[in-house]
């Protein structure tokens, strides 16, 4: 994946081409604000995937939306931050369920493969055991967009270095 302006906007293109001069990329928060998004509307619709996301630095929060829907609140969030893991269902704008691992390192990155598959969840943080969730909600036909999310508390300070995601349906 490479981050490319449209129209004013940043959005998450694919790319099969590795060698491309901005993958992976480095996403830095801009210092008048104290977050970012990108969207990956190419993944709506697509239920069943698995999603390998690694970066090299992160500081702040990075937020995963995984089938997701913003006009009913449906959908799972993976927040990766320096001390956790934490893994969160929405189902219409209500927590269905959650669960919270800890994690120590600092400032440096991480290596996350995510697996979403019928009502089954798995999530591996840098290497560490696989955080197995079932009976996720039945999801709702209109819901699978891709939704990153870059914040901190401070603004300008929220970065990601050599940022990576590779999705497979």
């Amino acid at each position: 994946m490479v981050q490319r302006p449209v129209q004013n906007l940043n959005w998450a293109i694919a790319t099969d081409d590795p060698q491309a001069p901005d993958h992976p990329f480095d996403w830095h928060v801009v210092s008048f604000k104290r977050g970012a998004i990108l969207n990956w509307f190419g993944t709506a619709g697509i239920h069943d995937f698995t999603l390998h996301a690694k970066a090299t630095r992160l500081i702040g929060d990075l937020c995963l939306r995984l089938r997701w829907n913003e006009s009913r609140g449906d959908g799972l969030s993976v927040l990766l931050s320096r001390d956790q893991l934490y893994f969160q269902e929405m189902q219409g704008t209500h927590v269905r369920q959650s669960h919270r691992v800890p994690r120590s390192s600092g400032n440096r990155g991480f290596d996350a493969q995510v697996s979403v598959r019928g009502d089954t969840l798995d999530i591996q943080l840098d290497g560490r055991p696989v955080l197995h969730v079932d009976h996720l909600a039945e999801h709702n036909p209109e819901t699978g967009l891709l939704q990153l999310f870059l914040v901190d508390k401070f603004r300008g300070s929220a970065q990601v270095d050599r940022l990576d995601l590779e999705y497979q349906p």
